[in-house]
């Protein structure tokens, strides 16, 4: 969360930085992800049962408060697993590297 314009105003400096915290997997859910996931989820649901869709023609289909629940927590599950996925997916991609990271480092 500290390190959102870093990269793209001084990206050798913040690169440093980055690369000499130790943070944990379970640290960076519960102080980042878990929170960060949460806000397009809250969105989707306010969006859903609150405002609904307008394809156009002058109805709005809205969800019912139940089904926005169901589907927010679904979305919640499915945002928390690809944080997790993608980690992997770094790490899979960082094979090929001479220092190959951890797979914690690379979720992190």
């Amino acid at each position: 969360m500290n390190h959102v314009w870093g990269p793209f105003s001084h990206p050798d400096r913040e690169m440093h930085v980055i690369k000499s915290e130790n943070e944990t997997v379970s640290h960076h859910y519960t102080h980042h992800v878990l929170l960060m996931a949460a806000v397009p989820v809250i969105c989707a649901f306010i969006g859903t049962t609150q405002i609904g869709w307008n394809f156009g023609d002058g109805t709005v289909v809205q969800l019912s408060w139940f089904t926005g629940l169901y589907l927010a927590i679904v979305f919640y599950g499915l945002m928390l697993a690809g944080v997790a996925i993608m980690g992997r997916v770094i790490h899979w991609m960082a094979r090929n590297y001479p220092q190959r990271p951890s797979l914690a480092h690379c979720m992190v």
